[in-house]
């Protein structure tokens, strides 16, 4: 079956095509020592792959841990490049069409659960395999949340007035939000430029960084 055959028994979610066109899974924080994590998923009733970011505290949702929805996990921050070269491979997309072909929602006392078929089974395990082992080689930014590498590195002084990120400027305690847009701003044009990536939460990031100078 060619890829775009495929293609057509396969969907991608709105929030798959607009990582693909605008951004990509990235940078999001809702504490110091939680990251979200980002999942390729497979909508097997839907026959549509999907994009998604989930905190581990948020737990796995039903449809999921019903076997209705595949979620693979790849790497928080994906070029868009490397975002489409796992959603456009065709191993993927042949993968995940033979998974969902053998898939059926059955009734099992309280709630339906995902069965599928042997063959169906072999093609979720191989599509599994196929998403990890693309998502792990593509392009990946290495950053640390709590005010370690961003892009280039972020430096914080001794007494912990400022915070500096290397060739891009400086922020204090009474930087306002329009400097900071300019400088997210300008960490965003050199992750596309250099990386041809888009992050997604620096805005986010760098308020933060902004309130713990003022504490």
């Amino acid at each position: 079956m060619s890829t775009k055959n495929v293609r057509a028994t396969v969907t991608l979610s709105s929030d798959l095509l607009a990582a693909l066109t605008h951004r990509t899974p990235g940078y999001a924080q809702r504490s110091r020592t939680e990251l979200a994590d980002a999942f390729l998923t497979l909508d097997l009733g839907q026959r549509q792959l999907g994009l998604v970011r989930r905190f581990q505290s948020d737990g796995v949702p039903p449809e999921e841990w019903r076997g209705h929805i595949l979620a693979v996990a790849v790497p928080m921050v994906l070029s868009r490049r490397g975002l489409r070269g796992i959603v456009e491979d065709s191993a993927v997309l042949r993968l995940a069409a033979g998974a969902c072909d053998g898939y059926e929602s059955v009734w099992d006392e309280y709630a339906y659960f995902a069965r599928l078929t042997g063959a169906a089974e072999e093609a979720k395990r191989a599509f599994e395999r196929r998403v990890v082992q693309l998502g792990w080689r593509a392009e990946r930014l290495s950053f640390c949340a709590a005010g370690g590498a961003l892009i280039d590195s972020v430096s914080v002084d001794g007494d912990g007035r400022k915070a500096t990120i290397a060739g891009v400027g400086t922020i204090r305690s009474d930087t306002s939000d329009d400097d900071l847009g300019r400088i997210e701003d300008a960490l965003e044009r050199r992750a596309e430029e250099h990386a041809g990536m888009v992050l997604t939460g620096l805005g986010e990031y760098l308020k933060g960084l902004r309130a713990g100078l003022r504490s």
